[in-house]
């Protein structure tokens, strides 16, 4: 479950790309503000991270940017996740690789961990060649 703050920063994620998604559309919050009625000042407080949007509200800005809600908070999740390495919602591919199979509860051994499972965790988490913590590295 995200915790207040991980909701809280990835409010602020959201803010970060609708104010991306308006400076890819050479935009600007003035003319989002005319397009969709919403009030200059207010707009400016949520692209700005200062409040959050609602969602009724981010809808109505994602289709002034010509674009489908859900592919806005798409893009969102992809900049939190990248931007929150050790959030919750970033660590989930790990969790499922470790947590399925890397608490072998009665063994100590990884035996019961299987090969292509191991392939994956070595190609995205591989150790550090100098031998410093894992790195990702992801393609």
């Amino acid at each position: 479950m995200a915790t207040k703050n991980e909701a809280e920063a990835f409010a602020q994620t959201v803010a970060a790309q609708v104010r991306a998604e308006i400076g890819a559309r050479d935009s600007s919050v003035a003319a989002i503000s005319r397009e969709t009625g919403i009030n200059r000042e207010t707009l400016d407080r949520w692209v700005k991270g200062e409040r959050q949007f609602n969602v009724a509200n981010l809808f109505r800005v994602a289709d002034a940017l010509g674009m489908d809600t859900h592919l806005l908070i798409k893009r969102a999740e992809e900049r939190f996740v990248e931007e929150n390495a050790y959030s919750r919602l970033a660590q989930t591919e790990a969790e499922i690789i470790v947590g399925r199979f890397g608490q072998n509860a009665a063994n100590e051994t990884d035996d019961d961990i299987p090969q292509n499972v191991e392939e994956a965790w070595a190609g995205k988490f591989a150790a550090h060649p100098k031998g410093n913590e894992p790195e990702d590295h992801t393609p």
